[in-house]
This record gives C-alpha cells, structure tokens and sequence, in this order.
C-alpha cells in the first residue's frame, strides 16, 4: 500500500516539475505583435517599444532563446559565433531593407552557450 502512495506521489511531483520547466517568460506591457509586424523597423512601431526593452533590461537577461523569440518573433539577423555564442539582430529603425532609410539602430541579444541571454546592446 505504501508502495502505491509513493508512486502516486513521486508521478504528481515530476508532472509539476514538467510543468514549471514548460513554461516561458513573457514581458508584461509589451506589445509583442507590434514589434513582430514591423520587420526591420520599417514601420517605427519597435521605436516606441525599444524604451520599454531597455528600461526591463534585467528582467530580460537570463531569457531562454525560446523565450526571446516568444517575445520578439524571429530576428533580422542571426549571427553564431565560436564557443556557441549567438546574436540575435533586430532593426528598430533604419535597415537597408527599408525605402526610407536612416541611421540604423538595432537592439542586440547575446545568448551564451547554454542559449540564455548574457548581454542586451542598443547601438
């Protein structure tokens, strides 16, 4: 009978832990669809919304890739580099694949070997 409990027990724990591992981040006030539909920074909606990405900087550093691309959709530009690192580029403003074009600004994620993010860069 004992037996029987503990599988019942041990089964319901490893389903909450799955569970908990499962779920990914998302930025509360941030306006995710905004920022996916202007790719490239074309349209200027991710101008608004970069402020917003900075001033959570913190939160955001220890994002799993999945979640970043929960939050943001698929970068502009992926970049891997040796040791595993990998950089994610998103345009907020001035792409060359733009008609109006600008001085470029673009906000960088830094992923480490372990795809969590170790540095944001707005340049």
């Amino acid at each position: 009978m004992n037996w029987i409990k503990l599988v019942k027990i041990s089964t319901w724990f490893l389903l909450l832990i799955l569970a908990h591992a499962c779920t990914t981040k998302e930025l509360s006030n941030f306006d995710s669809k905004s920022w996916k539909k202007d790719e490239n920074g074309c349209l200027g909606s991710r101008k608004a919304l970069v402020e917003t990405v900075l001033a959570r900087k913190q939160e955001i550093l220890g994002y799993t890739e999945v979640e970043i691309l929960r939050n943001f959709g698929k970068p502009d530009v992926n970049d891997l580099r040796r040791r595993q690192q990998k950089f994610y580029y998103y345009y907020v403003s001035g792409s060359d694949k733009c008609p109006n074009q600008e001085n470029a600004k673009i906000l960088k994620f830094r992923f480490n070997a372990i795809d969590k993010v170790q540095e944001i860069l707005y340049e």
